[in-house]
C-alpha cells in the first residue's frame, strides 16, 4: 500500500531502491543518529538483507517526493503496531541532502493518518 500525503509519497520499496538503502545504512551521521548500533555492511551482507525484506512483518516504504516519486529522501519504517491500542514505531532514516528539513514531520503526519485513523 503506498501512502500519499500533502507533500510527500510512501511507496513500496522496489528492487531498484537497493543502492539508497545501501547508502543509508553506510552512511556515518545516519548510523550515530540511530536507536541501536549500525555497522558498516558489504554488498554481499546487503544483498542478503534486502531479500530478507519479503518475509518482514513490518512495513516499510521509501520516502519519496509527491511529484516525483522516483526521488528518495529516504526510509520509514513503521513497526511494534499495535492494533487495538493503535500504537507503533515509525523509523526514519532520511540522506544526508535531506536532514534537518520538515521530511520527517510529513512522513509522521502521514503515517499516523493512514495506518490509525483510516483503519
Amino acid at each position: 500500500m503506498n501512502l500519499v500525503g500533502d507533500k510527500i509519497y510512501l511507496r513500496n520499496i522496489e528492487d531498484e531502491d537497493i543502492n539508497v538503502l545501501k547508502a543509508l545504512i553506510n552512511d556515518e551521521y545516519v548510523s550515530e543518529s540511530v536507536v541501536g548500533w549500525s555497522k558498516p555492511i558489504s554488498s554481499v551482507e546487503h544483498v542478503a538483507w534486502f531479500n530478507n525484506l519479503k518475509s518482514d512483518n513490518n512495513f516499510r516504504y521509501m520516502i519519496s517526493d509527491k511529484d516525483e516519486s522516483k526521488k528518495s529522501y529516504g526510509t520509514a519504517i513503521i513497526s511494534k503496531i499495535d492494533w487495538k491500542n493503535r500504537s507503533c514505531s515509525i523509523e526514519i532514516k532520511l540522506l544526508g541532502e535531506f536532514q534537518r528539513r520538515r521530511v520527517r514531520n510529513w512522513n509522521n503526519k502521514i503515517t499516523k493518518k493512514i495506518h490509525f485513523w483510516r483503519t
